[in-house]
């Protein structure tokens, strides 16, 4: 058993900061649920491993999330955790999350949500902490089309639903309900880790105080203005330098350090002055 984990974890790239250990994939499980998912490559068929599909549309009921599908033309909602018609396999240690709907007599693709599991060595001591990573979430209309006042945002092949606030409190209250210490995100683009920024925050804070001065000198032109300025280089720096957006992790703090550390003085100090050193501007073309 050992020796086949082993081989496993030698076939891993370097994930850094987040590392993929053996210890990662035995909590609660028997021999033979870590060899179901390791090396026979199936899944548990639950969202995080913990919620059933249908368990899952009921709630997205209960808080008017199929709702506002409905208005949106979609009927007859269908859930899979896991493998799902029409979709591609999954790779190894991925657990995906999606919703398809019907629009005159056509299947669409509405919700998808790519998960792992993995530790994350935190700061300021580099503790390992269980965190639940969220490598892909997305929520789009494909029967929606852009116009001038909602244009697409960079990456964005469809319009949204307009249920991500409600949809993210949603992820976070199932993820409040198990027992681990982190939800992280590593943001692709500007516009994501705003959206995120009501819950998540960058682990150096430097980076989240990088965020905040974007925010602040940015965002009066709007999201989608300020998200293709910094994904097409066409924001400066006080220096004059190109300024273009680098994903890093952003976490939503559960419990003991992790809470703690965002918390701390010393944390919210070195933000307020990353803040207050860095400006931003935009260069027209």
């Amino acid at each position: 058993m050992k020796e086949k984990l082993e081989r496993l974890r030698s076939r891993l790239p370097n994930m850094q900061p987040i590392r993929l250990e053996t210890s990662d994939f035995l909590w609660d499980l028997s021999e033979e649920d870590i060899i179901r998912t390791l090396v026979r490559n199936e899944h548990s068929g639950l969202l995080f491993g913990c919620f059933a599909p249908e368990k899952v549309l009921e709630e997205l009921e209960e808080v008017s999330i199929l709702s506002a599908l409905r208005r949106r033309g979609y009927d007859h909602f269908e859930a899979y955790c896991g493998s799902a018609p029409g979709m591609p396999p999954l790779t190894l240690f991925e657990d995906r999350f999606t919703v398809f709907g019907t629009a005159e007599g056509q299947r669409y693709l509405l919700v998808e949500i790519k998960t792992h599991w993995g530790t994350l060595l935190f700061p300021p001591d580099r503790t390992s902490i269980r965190a639940l990573i969220w490598d892909w979430v997305s929520f789009q209309h494909p029967l929606g089309e852009f116009s001038p006042d909602r244009p697409p945002l960079p990456g964005q092949e469809h319009p949204g639903l307009g249920i991500f606030r409600r949809s993210l409190e949603l992820l976070l209250s199932w993820s409040k309900r198990m027992e681990l210490d982190a939800v992280l995100n590593i943001p692709e683009y500007f516009h994501n880790a705003v959206l995120y920024s009501s819950h998540f925050h960058f682990i150096t804070p430097q980076l989240e105080g990088r965020l905040r001065a974007l925010c602040r000198d940015l965002l009066p032109r709007g999201l989608v203005a300020a998200s293709w300025a910094l994904a097409e280089g066409r924001v400066v720096d006080h220096a004059g330098e190109v300024v273009r957006w680098a994903p890093a992790e952003q976490v939503f703090a559960m419990q003991g350090k992790v809470a703690d550390f965002f918390h701390s003085p010393a944390y919210k100090e070195t933000v307020a002055a990353a803040t207050a050193s860095l400006s931003y501007h935009y260069v027209d073309r």
